[in-house]
């Protein structure tokens, strides 16, 4: 149902259960109109008892009365005591006010329990604010009651939680004379308050917006109320609509954020970009102490021309990305998400600039797709990043967006919801819903997915191989076994993860070496300079394990391993590695590079890496190694650097496909990667 229909409904049946109460419990009922949060049973027994002049104040506060008024809706009860429903408090203070009861009440209140705030106002200093403000309300003095609410300067800034009272004040019933009586800025500040009230619960706003219609036709709207009214018809995409409402405005920051984001709708970048910019400028004034953005949805709309203009044919304009997202962090107590935005975009710029390889992945670590609208927002726009970045939508995503989808449909921003089914039909997974919707909601404005058009993704691919440089090559040493009548074997566990190393020690004897002993990691790491049947061999094994200091419930102390990477190199060429189970043969451990293969493909040629995990970016750019087994007692390691796994994060899991017109370019590119890998062709024509 909906807001202002349902709650106008509440209050008049709360209104007609509370008439039909008696005098001395109504009287009791407008006591608790006073306090804005709840009173203990005590407390309130004892303000009755000092409220006795009152005429037909009840002054027994039975459980069974109690009972009766949670049962009629007419009273709340929580462990913080009992209170008024908020749908009563507007009628039952003008009642106060109206009998001349209230100043009597509040005076009482205080010599029993101090008339504290409620729990949504949290900030320092705010004690009884919000009845403050209420009763200031109430009686007329809006200047007073403006001034106990300490709105911003920046009408954009709306703090939901702060300002939140001024909706149950105003809705809670709405009455057009009542509410046409109070100051302009009140009427604003309750309108943004609701708005962005249903746009963060994911509710429909179209019987508030309809409302703020009306008003604006019968010339009853300040110049704010007719800007916050344009900037839900940009969200709906409706310029038809907006700019009627836009041109009639003056120059200020709140307006000229508005007309940029509609000429972004209207794909006019430039004349986007001029006025963010000068809605910037605007607030470079005494008021605004903090380095000036656009900030909010406005402010993501400037990001997007910025991207836009700066890719196409001004690079430094994306550093103007950057300066603002960075300002916006600064200056802004937004919603967390709504940074999120802001950081996304950022994101995207430093990978437009080379600066970054990837655009993150958004709310990863999140199992449930989030309500939260700006989650969404978020979302949908490093969904948007990905693409604009070259690379495929992870399987995560196509889910979600399907739901944020009718999500944004139902509050409205069909903006928004028209580029989450956009996304969706580039990936190849809108459904006849999304496929209707693109066919018949025509937005006036530009193909977003579309709208930052980078290279192909294998063009894109072979630009970064080409900017691979070269790294010092790889060192080895050899050195010879000193025949000994002691010596030190290394077991191996291949099969394990990580594989994990065990030394013994051995004697020569008559029948030969001996099964040996263990000898302790500790003992090796710390004291192997001083063991002289330790070849060169053993002493870089030794240098390879690691100590880590533990925390445990029965003491505090170190424990030593033998499992890195770096253990398995000392062991490429070592004579004395066995299989833990077999000490009758040697294994021989060789290492080499990973391998890239470029095959023949139909229409082209593909481009691989073989032995990379399948969750690639999970390694991101950290080391992953691989140890396989070519024979019973031959192992290959092979070790993708920070180096390799840049190449293998441009190229993919599954590949790179190429057409077959890009034989000399691919050429090109592979020969600038070629000292760090092994490249095996095949009938490309030429090797590499």
């Amino acid at each position: 149902m909906p807001f202002i229909i349902d709650n106008n409904q509440h209050v008049e049946s709360l209104l007609k259960s509370y008439q039909q109460c008696a005098e001395s419990t109504r009287a009791m009922l407008r006591v608790l109109a006073v306090f804005t949060k709840p009173i203990s049973q005590s407390h309130f027994k004892q303000l009755l008892d000092k409220l006795g002049n009152i005429d037909s104040l009840g002054k027994d506060y039975t459980d069974t009365l109690e009972q009766q008024l949670t049962d009629q809706e007419l009273l709340d009860i929580s462990d913080e005591g009992i209170s008024l429903p908020p749908h009563l408090h507007h009628a039952l203070t003008r009642a106060c006010i109206d009998n001349g009861s209230l100043d009597e009440i509040i005076t009482k209140s205080k010599q029993v329990m101090p008339l504290s705030c409620s729990s949504r106002w949290t900030a320092e200093g705010a004690n009884d604010r919000v009845r403050q403000s209420r009763d200031h309300f109430y009686q007329g003095n809006y200047e007073q009651c403006e001034a106990l609410f300490e709105f911003s300067q920046d009408p954009q800034h709306i703090n939901e939680s702060d300002s939140f009272p001024l909706v149950v004040f105003c809705f809670f019933p709405f009455e057009r004379d009542f509410f046409l009586s109070i100051s302009p800025t009140l009427q604003y500040q309750a309108f943004a308050t609701l708005l962005l009230f249903l746009r963060t619960n994911n509710k429909d706003n179209t019987e508030v917006v309809t409302l703020l219609q009306s008003l604006a036709d019968a010339g009853h709207c300040c110049t704010n109320m007719k800007l916050l009214l344009a900037e839900q018809y940009l969200l709906s995409a409706d310029i038809d609509k907006a700019a009627p409402l836009l041109s009639q405005s003056e120059s200020t920051p709140y307006s000229l954020s508005l007309l940029g984001w509609q000429a972004f709708l209207q794909q006019d970048f430039y004349a986007a970009i001029d006025l963010f910019e000068r809605s910037k400028t605007a607030k470079s004034q005494p008021v605004y102490a903090k380095p000036p953005y656009v900030g909010g949805l406005p402010g993501i709309f400037y990001l997007l021309a910025l991207l836009k203009t700066g890719y196409q044919d001004q690079p430094h304009l994306l550093d103007k990305v950057i300066e603002e997202a960075m300002n916006f962090e600064v200056g802004s107590n937004e919603f967390e998400y709504v940074t999120d935005s802001y950081d996304i975009l950022e994101n995207l710029a430093e990978v437009l600039q080379s600066k970054l390889s990837r655009v993150p992945v958004f709310g990863e670590q999140i199992c449930d797709f989030k309500q939260d609208y700006y989650f969404q927002l978020a979302y949908i726009l490093n969904a948007l990043c990905i693409v604009y970045s070259g690379k495929k939508l992870p399987s995560q995503y196509v889910q979600n967006l399907s739901r944020y989808f009718e999500n944004m449909k139902n509050v409205n921003s069909h903006w928004f919801a028209h580029l989450c089914a956009s996304l969706l039909e580039h990936s190849g997974k809108a459904d006849v819903l999304c496929s209707g919707y693109l066919q018949n909601w025509s937005l006036p404005s530009t193909d977003m997915v579309n709208l930052i058009k980078t290279k192909a993704l294998w063009l894109q691919a072979l630009d970064k191989l080409n900017a691979i440089r070269q790294n010092a090559g790889q060192q080895t040493a050899d050195s010879q076994l000193d025949e000994k009548k002691t010596r030190m074997v290394w077991l191996m566990y291949p099969d394990e993860q990580p594989q994990r190393i065990e030394a013994r020690e051995q004697q020569l004897g008559t029948k030969g070496w001996t099964k040996g002993r263990a000898v302790s990691l500790k003992q090796l790491k710390e004291e192997h300079e001083l063991l002289a049947e330790l070849s060169a061999e053993d002493h870089q094994l030794c240098e390879a394990i690691k100590s880590h200091y533990n925390h445990r419930y029965y003491g505090a102390g170190a424990s030593y391993e033998l499992s890195s990477y770096s253990a398995l190199k000392a062991c490429i060429g070592h004579p004395r590695i066995f299989l833990a189970t077999d000490l009758s043969t040697p294994l021989n451990i060789v290492g080499s590079e990973p391998k890239l293969t470029l095959n023949a493909y139909p229409g082209g040629f593909k481009l691989q890496m073989p032995g990379l995990p399948e969750d690639l970016e999970q390694y991101a750019y950290n080391q992953y190694h691989t140890l396989t087994a070519e024979s019973a007692h031959r192992y290959r390691l092979v070790n993708y650097s920070h180096k390799h796994l840049e190449i293998a994060d441009i190229i993919g899991f599954d590949g790179l496909e190429m057409p077959a017109n890009a034989k000399d370019q691919i050429l090109d590119s592979i020969r600038a990667i070629a000292p760090y890998l092994t490249i095996v062709t095949d009938e490309v024509g030429e090797k590499a």
